[in-house]
């Protein structure tokens, strides 16, 4: 809780009235972070609301000195906002892929009429956090090849990008059939202005969700790392048709 990346995400958090955070590439090994220093114990972070889910890597064969870990990722609710947390899940293979949380949403009725579309009742909000490993490497310790090689422990040749974009999609359609609006935050390690059909932005907007940052800044894309401000945009957010971008803060 003393780490100067800690109390600066907190003061973030506080200062801009934060009510959904998603962080992708955590580094943490939760099982392992000594206690009082996970967010549900702190009690000034947490008193006026707070929910989450986490995901990390689950298969660790030894335990590590620290709590840190490559890769993972987490989803939370502050504040009012938490309050109407509905449930919460992470990625089953327990690589630490992604963490999702969903959010009650307004009553919505159909018409008696209405036959089609999704069903009646609420229309809630699913927000996803995802990290997408970097492509091949020489690292052994690498989050690509560890997921590497868990999959081909249960017999999958594909590539581990590849692999979190199809069970990303499998979900997408299994939310939108139950009505329900997305919002997926990631660091997708990918250039996400990319246009070319194999790109992840394009399997995105195969599934109906469009680049929210694009829609607000055509060009040139914001910078969405602190220190590299002239790489190319890696993180994204993606959304359905009903999420819509608003700027809230006034003209500086």
């Amino acid at each position: 809780m003393t780490h100067e990346k800690q109390k600066g995400l907190f003061k973030c958090w506080t200062d801009e009235r934060v009510g959904i955070a998603l962080l992708a590439e955590v580094n943490l090994q939760w099982s392992a972070v000594p206690r009082g220093h996970k967010w549900f114990w702190v009690e000034s972070f947490t008193n006026q609301g707070h929910f989450s889910s986490v995901s990390y890597y689950e298969h660790q064969e030894f335990p590590t000195p620290s709590a840190h870990q490559w890769g993972g990722c987490s989803a939370t609710l502050l504040h009012k906002v938490a309050r109407r947390a509905k449930s919460g899940g992470k990625d089953e293979s327990e690589l630490g892929r992604f963490s999702w949380i969903k959010i009650r949403g307004r009553d919505i009725r159909q018409q008696e009429s209405q036959t089609d579309g999704p069903p009646a009742g609420p229309l809630d909000l699913v927000v996803v956090s995802a990290y997408r490993p970097n492509k091949e490497g020489t690292n052994a310790g690498s989050v690509w090849n560890y997921q590497r090689h868990h999959w081909l422990s249960k017999g999958v040749t594909m590539d581990p990008r590849d692999k979190l974009t199809l069970d990303l999609v499998d979900l997408i359609k299994q939310w939108k059939a139950e009505g329900c609006e997305i919002l997926l935050g990631l660091d997708a390690n990918e250039d996400v202005s990319y246009n070319s059909p194999s790109s992840f932005r394009q399997e995105m907007r195969s599934e109906g969700l469009m680049e929210a940052i694009l829609r607000q800044h055509q060009d040139p894309y914001p910078v969405t790392t602190q220190s590299r401000t002239t790489d190319t945009p890696i993180d994204g957010i993606f959304v359905t048709d009903g999420v819509y971008a608003t700027n809230t803060h006034p003209a500086r």
